[in-house]
C-alpha cells in the first residue's frame, strides 16, 4: 500500500465580511484554507505494445498482399499464447494512413551506349542507368494483453517471427473507481486535520465548511484522479531460458482536495 501526502496551507483573513456572512456564524473574521493529497495503489490489468513492420513487393498490391500475410502469421503466432485475434488491432492512425506505401526506387540494370567512328572502332558514349521501382508498405499491429504475466511471452512471439521494431509496453488500469474514492477520502480528512491544527495554532477552532473540492478554484468535479505510472523493468529470467520478463509497474490514483472553513475565534 502506498500513501503519501502533499499538504499546503493558508490562513486568510477577510477583509470585508458582509453582514449576512457574518450572520451565519458569530465571530467568523477568517478563513483557513488547507489542502492534501492522497495516493493509492492500483494494479495494472492492461498492456499494451505496438509491434511495426513493413513488406516490398513490385506494386502496390504485392506490397500489400505480403503485409496481410506478415500481419496474419504474427496473429496466429500471438493466438498460441491465448491473445485473441480482436485484440491485435491495426494500430495506424488517420494522419499516419499518408505514409503507408512508400516508394523505392534503387539502382538497377546499367546500359552502356557506344558509338562508331568511320574506322569502325566503337567508343563508350555514355551509360544509362536503369532504376528499378519497388513498393513498401508499413503497417503496425497493437496487441492488448489482458494477462500483464504475458508480456514477456508476446515479446518473445514477436522477435520469432522477425519482428524488430517493439513499441514501449504501456501499462494501465481498468478498474480504479474504489482506489479513487478511498483517494478522495483520505485526502478530504487529512485537509481538514491540518486546518483544525492551523485553527488551534491561531487560538480559534474550525466553523462550517465553506467549500471542499478536488480543484484549486473550488469548482465542482469534472475529472477523476489520474493514473500515474512509476516503473518499467524488463529482465532476462536467467542462465538458459532465454525468455523476456516484464515485471508489471506501480500505478498509483492521486487525489487532491481543496478546503476551506471559517475560522472562528475562541473567545
Amino acid at each position: 500500500m502506498i500513501r503519501s501526502v502533499v499538504i499546503a496551507f493558508v490562513f486568510v483573513p477577510l477583509c470585508a465580511a458582509s453582514a449576512g456572512a457574518q450572520a451565519v456564524e458569530a465571530g467568523a473574521a477568517s478563513e483557513v484554507v488547507s489542502s492534501a493529497s492522497a495516493e493509492r495503489a492500483v494494479s495494472a490489468d492492461l498492456a499494451t505494445v505496438t509491434l511495426r513492420f513493413s513488406r516490398t513487393g513490385l506494386t502496390p498490391s504485392a506490397a500489400g498482399r505480403a503485409l496481410a500475410l506478415k500481419a496474419d502469421s504474427i496473429r496466429a503466432a500471438l493466438a498460441v499464447l491465448g491473445i485473441p485475434r480482436d485484440s491485435v488491432v491495426n494500430g495506424s492512425r488517420w494522419y499516419w494512413w499518408r505514409g503507408r506505401v512508400e516508394l523505392v526506387e534503387t539502382e538497377g540494370r546499367r546500359e552502356d551506349v557506344y558509338q562508331t567512328d568511320a574506322n569502325g572502332n566503337r567508343h563508350l558514349v555514355r551509360q544509362i542507368v536503369h532504376r528499378d521501382t519497388s513498393y513498401r508498405m508499413h503497417e503496425q499491429l497493437e496487441v492488448r494483453i489482458r494477462d500483464v504475466s504475458r508480456v514477456g511471452r508476446v515479446i518473445d512471439a514477436a522477435l520469432a517471427v522477425g519482428i524488430t521494431d517493439i513499441g514501449e509496453v504501456a501499462f494501465s488500469a481498468t478498474n480504479t473507481e474504489a482506489a479513487q474514492r478511498e483517494a478522495i477520502r483520505m485526502a478530504t480528512e487529512r485537509a481538514r486535520a491540518r486546518a483544525e491544527v492551523i485553527a488551534a495554532a491561531g487560538g480559534g477552532r474550525l466553523g462550517r465548511t465553506l467549500r471542499l473540492s478536488t480543484e484549486g478554484g473550488g469548482e465542482a468535479v469534472r475529472h477523476v484522479p489520474y493514473l500515474g505510472l512509476t516503473t518499467l523493468s524488463a529482465q532476462e529470467a536467467g542462465p538458459g531460458t532465454g525468455a523476456t520478463v516484464v515485471v508489471a509497474p506501480v500505478l498509483k490514483v492521486t487525489a487532491t482536495v481543496h478546503g476551506r472553513w471559517v475560522f472562528v475565534q475562541t473567545p
